[in-house]
């Protein structure tokens, strides 16, 4: 029996018998159920054991706003040198100095939590100028 508003397939049905379609398998062609369970389809991802799955989250900078933070002081700085409209880099020059903030009161706590003296800073300093 078929639901509500399904038309049957073309063609002559099999005869499922008392216990189902022969065999104890579904009616259903298989690859039809891969596509299904994986939600490709005709025009989509391949499907099958050799199908390569979804790709995995980035998770990279989960958890680690200093990175984010720092990212978007990159990117606010690539916008500043594309932007042609000068208001909108004044605007975005005010949003840096604003995240630049977040940064500097984060290392501070950072320091204060650590001990760190003028001397260590110094250190830190002359370690940035050095380069990688």
């Amino acid at each position: 029996m078929l639901p509500p508003g399904m038309a049957p397939p073309p063609g002559p049905m099999p005869d499922m018998g008392p216990g189902g379609p022969p065999g104890g398998g579904s009616p259903i062609d298989p690859s039809i159920l891969m596509a299904l369970a994986s939600g490709g389809g005709p025009g989509g991802p391949p499907v099958g054991p050799g199908a390569p799955g979804p790709p995995p989250p980035d998770q990279s900078q989960d958890g680690d706003p200093v990175s984010l933070l720092q990212q978007m002081l990159d990117l606010y700085q690539q916008y500043m040198k594309v932007e042609p409209d000068e208001e909108d880099k004044a605007v975005a020059a005010d949003c840096f100095s604003k995240i630049q903030k977040l940064l500097a009161k984060n290392q501070a706590q950072q320091d204060q939590a650590m001990g760190t003296t003028p001397a260590h800073k110094f250190m830190r300093k002359q370690n940035a100028l050095a380069g990688p």
